[in-house]
């Protein structure tokens, strides 16, 4: 029975506040936000058949630190800065706090240019495998922003040149 879209079940094994989720090679197609916690989280789901993921899918649980989406389907039209807002706090929603990001292997040809509003904390971060050819104006501005970025993997995407802030 093919599960279509995905809630998080918060009855994982947790050790020390940490929550390991493992969801890879399963027919998911729709992210759904995360259950409530404090407990710093590693999530996996490579090889679904994600196309969307929820508009504040972490805002419960902004201690998110590894996301690892790869080998799905996600498009660019779908991955919005939305989707990773933390909590509202006063006036404003807080960030999370992931660290690696793995978009690798999906259908993303460029990035919103407030993708990473919310993800201060990004140090990894795998676009590999996609179709970007040319890092338009949006994307190298997105790029730019990550501030505490590391590592950036733009390993086989056909990109021809690279603008300033991608350096």
């Amino acid at each position: 029975f093919p599960v279509n879209s995905l809630l998080i079940s918060p009855h994982c094994s947790q050790a020390e506040n940490e929550i390991v989720y493992i969801m890879s090679h399963n027919d998911v197609v729709r992210l759904q936000q995360f259950p409530p916690t404090k407990a710093l989280l590693f999530y996996t789901c490579r090889h679904c058949k994600i196309t969307t993921i929820k508009a504040g899918a972490f805002l419960d649980s902004p201690n998110i630190a590894m996301l690892d989406l790869s080998f799905n389907k996600i498009s660019s039209e779908n991955l919005n800065p939305d989707i990773f807002r933390g909590p509202f706090s006063d006036d404003a929603y807080s960030p999370i706090n992931l660290h690696s990001l793995d978009l690798s292997h999906n259908e993303l040809n460029y990035l919103d240019k407030m993708l990473f509003e919310h993800t201060p904390e990004l140090r990894k971060l795998d676009l590999s495998y996609n179709n970007f050819n040319n890092l338009d104006e949006g994307t190298d501005e997105a790029l730019g922003k990550l501030e505490h970025l590391e590592i950036l993997d733009l390993s086989y995407t056909g990109i021809m040149e690279l603008p300033g802030a991608a350096i």
